[in-house]
């Protein structure tokens, strides 16, 4: 048995050249994994080191990840751009279904997700609109769709390791050209 859920909302501010916006994308998932590993079960090795295995194997993951975006359009023919989040997940029940649960122990951390601060400097060549972007810090990073580059932090002490709610890289920064 497996059940999802995930919504998001967007609160826009904006007045002359200063825009903030405000977002909230929160999940959650509670799974029943009957007969785990076709009676094998799951195993969960305790801070004592003694083991306890589970044969039913119930689980849930909850996470809440807010955002905060600002932009200002400087005078100067220049955008100053930035965003702060944070995540805050847990996981709940059993621990997962692997051979040796990753996430027993009711797991759960909050941390910060994004933390950046940048400048878009916006130009056009033929009429199309395009820009060049410096953004310093912690932030999204992901090449094409994710798929070979694209986590950020894979963490089974901050809860929802399944779920995987972090995208963010640690690191100096981005330049990112838009066409």
């Amino acid at each position: 048995m497996y059940s999802n859920t995930t919504f998001g909302e967007i609160v826009s501010f904006q007045k002359d050249k200063v825009s903030l916006s405000l977002s909230m994308d929160v999940g959650g998932v509670g799974i029943y994994l009957p007969n785990t590993n076709f009676g094998g079960g799951s195993y969960v090795i305790h801070k004592n080191n003694r083991i306890t295995k589970n044969s039913n194997t119930t689980y849930g993951e909850l996470y809440a990840y807010p955002v905060l975006d600002g932009t200002w359009q400087t005078p100067w023919h220049f955008d100053i751009l930035g965003q702060i989040s944070t995540v805050a997940s847990t996981t709940l029940g059993d621990g997962d279904g692997m051979s040796i649960s990753q996430t027993a122990g009711n797991k759960k951390g909050i941390n910060i997700e994004d933390a950046n601060l940048g400048m878009r400097f916006p130009f056009s060549i033929n009429n199309k609109e395009q820009s060049i972007s410096i953004i310093g810090r912690k932030q999204h990073f992901a090449i094409d769709d994710g798929f070979l580059l694209g986590k950020g932090t894979y963490n089974s002490n901050s809860g929802a390791w399944w779920y995987a709610p972090r995208f963010a890289f640690n690191g100096p920064g981005t330049i990112k050209y838009e066409g």
